[in-house]
C-alpha cells in the first residue's frame, strides 16, 4: 500500500507498506498507515520551519554585530 506524504497541500512523497501475503489491509491499518505519514508530513515541516528561524537568527546576530561595531567607532573614518 503506498500513501502520499503531503504537506501544505504539496506532495513530498509516498511511504511504502508492505503486508503479509496472505493478510488484506483493514481500514485500521490503512487508517494507521496515513495516521503514520500525516505525522511525518508534520515532522518534515517542523524541520523545515526550525531551520528558517535558525537562519533569520543567524542574520539577525550578524547584522547586530555589526551595529554594535559602528556604533562602538568614535571617528568616522575607523
Amino acid at each position: 500500500m503506498s500513501v502520499p506524504i503531503l504537506s501544505r497541500g504539496q506532495l513530498l512523497g509516498t511511504m511504502e507498506f508492505r503486508a503479509p501475503a496472505n493478510q488484506d489491509w483493514n481500514n485500521r491499518s490503512v487508517e494507521l498507515a496515513r495516521v503514520i505519514a500525516q505525522r511525518l508530513a508534520l515532522a518534515l515541516d517542523n524541520i523545515r520551519l526550525y531551520e528558517q528561524a535558525q537562519l533569520v537568527a543567524n542574520r539577525e546576530q550578524v547584522a547586530n554585530q555589526v551595529a554594535a561595531r559602528l556604533q562602538s567607532r568614535t571617528d568616522i573614518d575607523s
